[in-house]
């Protein structure tokens, strides 16, 4: 009997808990909300504070307490980050840039799906122990073939040219080409049956069946591409000497050579805050006109091994 009055309080009090600790749905969101805009402010503060560096003058920059945003707004910097001298500008880095960005994304993108397609849809002898040598490849970083790698340049007389940054994308990539096989490997055999059936041969199951259907990987391999080619800082370095085909990447370091209205050695931050917008605007643009895609094929890309 004792047991037996014991447990209805016992529900009652953990039903009365559980009512008086629940937080309702307004409740929940906004806090969901509030945390995600924290989050989201924090992000973003060195993005402001670097466009308002750039909308200041010298003595702006180093006035205390800071200014967030600079009275009067000097919209001349952007004018006098594309000047310089002869063809050491940015608008010269910014137009290699996307040259070679560009070629090269385009041959990543075709040697990729093409090398994908082959190791997803087609039967052949050694395709699966070819495949696994390919994965191993990624564990080799680039830094331990660098020295062979430029004699091979060296040898070819490519150093000082845009090729040694261009033709390597145009012999696939191991990271692609396994994106683009798991994603080819979730769309059904039967395709490949029907398209054979109406007299398709390989180029065109390939060209007019398969790759139609690959859009979210080829974006996501596009955008991944785009960023390495984009971002790359080691490979120019090393393989152009010659100012006038510099990329952006590394031609943003040229600016500290210029000094500044404090002295002839300081740097220019407003300078290089604005060149550093200059190089993330692409970048940002790129992944906002792919998002949808970019995202669904990342997604749909591991779902089948």
């Amino acid at each position: 009997m004792k047991s037996g009055a014991v447990l209805p309080i016992t529900i009652v009090q953990s039903a009365d808990t559980r009512r008086r600790f629940r937080v309702g749905p307004f409740v929940h969101a906004v806090l969901v909300y509030g945390v995600m805009i924290v989050v989201a402010l924090i992000l973003a503060f060195p993005f402001v504070w670097m466009i308002s560096t750039s909308l200041k003058t010298d003595g702006q920059i180093i006035a205390w307490p800071p200014e967030w945003i600079p009275r009067p707004v000097h919209w001349k910097n952007y004018v006098n980050l594309f000047a310089g001298e002869k063809n050491v500008t940015i608008s010269r880095f910014l137009f290699n840039s996307v040259v070679v960005s560009c070629i090269a994304v385009f041959g990543q993108v075709l040697s990729s799906t093409m090398v994908g397609f082959a190791f997803a849809r087609l039967q052949w002898i050694g395709r699966d122990v070819s495949f696994g040598v390919l994965l191993a490849t990624m564990m080799l970083p680039s830094q331990v073939t660098i020295v062979p790698v430029f004699i091979g340049f060296s040898k070819l007389g490519w150093v000082d040219s845009w090729l040694p940054l261009i033709i390597p994308s145009w012999f696939g990539s191991a990271f692609f080409i396994f994106l683009v096989r798991q994603f080819m490997l979730t769309l059904p055999r039967d395709l490949d049956d029907a398209a054979r059936i109406d007299g398709c041969n390989t180029w065109q199951l390939f060209y007019q069946i398969i790759l139609p259907l690959c859009k979210p990987v080829v974006a996501a391999v596009a955008v991944f591409s785009f960023q390495s080619h984009w971002n790359d800082f080691f490979n120019p370095l090393i393989y152009i000497t010659n100012p006038d085909k510099q990329l952006l990447s590394v031609g943003i370091t040229y600016l500290t050579q210029r000094g500044s209205a404090i002295g002839p050695v300081a740097t220019p931050w407003n300078l290089l805050m604005g060149a550093s917008i200059v190089m993330a605007v692409p970048m940002v643009l790129v992944f906002f006109a792919a998002q949808r895609v970019f995202v669904q094929g990342v997604v749909f890309s591991g779902l089948k091994g």
